[in-house]
């Protein structure tokens, strides 16, 4: 497996034969306003796109958790092309048909392109009334005989069927949507580095590649706070983490 990772929760995953564009945002550094009723009032993308757009040799696939402006924006809109592979949830089908895609792949259970199996998993995108307002979110396992079982976590906090999504799949690779992201009010609504370690305790072989890091004004964790509290957290756990800079090209 080849992960590239370029910003918050886009990458480009290869996985057996097919190479995936997870979550595209590619708008430039700063191009939208905050993300209101937050912590602070920086503009996003806070960070620039690693690579030129034009570098970028889109695959046949794209796979989108769910259809929120930091997952799939307007340049993603306007620049990938209308016949790509388009896999996502069903509640974001009517969505991307309004946009122009006609190649949609809308997950209810599991699909199989090729020889890979997704299945589509339960998020939680906050609690309470938070979470209602954010709508479903999806997480995502890929199967094959020749690889190992991967997770994308999609946008969720730690909860049960996030633990029994691990216990069920018992997956070697988790892709986790960190950030601990939040608003003035509630909760967070993205993976904290409890939420990561809660992970790790469940799935102790497993390795997690945590990203949806430093990219946006809401998403409150650094780098920085959620490699030193794995650390002090890692006894008895055998897995990995990887907390991978933007634009860094990870083999496994």
């Amino acid at each position: 497996m080849i992960y590239k990772h370029f910003r918050h929760a886009t990458g480009l995953l290869t996985y057996s034969d097919f190479t995936f564009l997870l979550d595209p945002m590619l708008a430039p550094k700063e191009d939208k306003p905050p993300i209101q009723s937050s912590p602070n009032e920086y503009r996003n993308p806070r960070v620039d796109f690693p690579i030129k757009l034009d570098q970028i040799e889109f695959p046949n696939f794209c796979l989108v958790t769910h259809s929120h402006q930091d997952h799939f924006d307007d340049y993603a809109e306007h620049l990938l092309p209308k016949d790509m592979g388009l896999i996502c949830q069903p509640q974001d089908t009517s969505k991307f048909k309004a946009m122009g895609f006609h190649n949609l792949y809308p997950i209810e259970t599991s699909i199989t392109i090729g020889n890979v199996e997704i299945t589509r998993v339960p998020g939680q995108h906050g609690t309470g009334e938070i979470a209602n307002l954010m709508g479903t979110s999806s997480g995502y396992i890929l199967k094959c005989s020749h690889q190992p079982t991967l997770y994308l976590t999609g946008d969720t906090i730690y909860y049960d069927a996030i633990a029994q999504t691990l216990d069920d799949y018992k997956p070697e690779l988790i892709l986790a949507f960190t950030g601990g992201a939040r608003f003035n009010v509630g909760d967070p609504i993205t993976l904290t580095p409890e939420d990561v370690q809660s992970i790790r305790l469940r799935a102790s072989k497993a390795t997690l590649i945590c990203t949806h890091l430093e990219a946006l004004n809401h998403c409150l964790t650094t780098r920085t706070n959620l490699k030193d509290y794995l650390i002090s957290h890692s006894d008895n756990i055998e897995g990995s983490f990887i907390i991978p800079a933007d634009g860094e090209l990870i083999h496994i």
